[in-house]
């Protein structure tokens, strides 16, 4: 069973690689370079609330939440706070 270009098998879009970044100067960044540049999700805190239907049953989740968002950047970290 082939595919379209570009779609996987249930044709959803395959993510593909991109371009590159270019500064005025018309010089491409370099992978390693532009990892320096974006910021990276150093903490965050996921809760979990649990529920078990009966003693005898397995738990589930029945809820959670993430939460504390801290990211690092080229000037320091910075904390995030996103609305759900």
């Amino acid at each position: 069973m082939s595919s379209p270009e570009g779609f996987g098998l249930l044709g959803m879009s395959v993510a593909r690689d991109p371009a590159s970044v270019l500064l005025p100067s018309g010089e491409a960044l370099t992978p390693e370079q532009l990892k320096r540049l974006l910021p990276r999700l150093r903490r965050s805190t996921l809760e979990l609330h649990l529920v078990r239907h009966g003693r005898l049953a397995s738990f589930a989740i029945d809820r959670f939440e993430f939460s504390e968002f801290v990211v690092t950047t080229p000037r320091g970290e910075a904390s995030l706070k996103v609305k759900w």
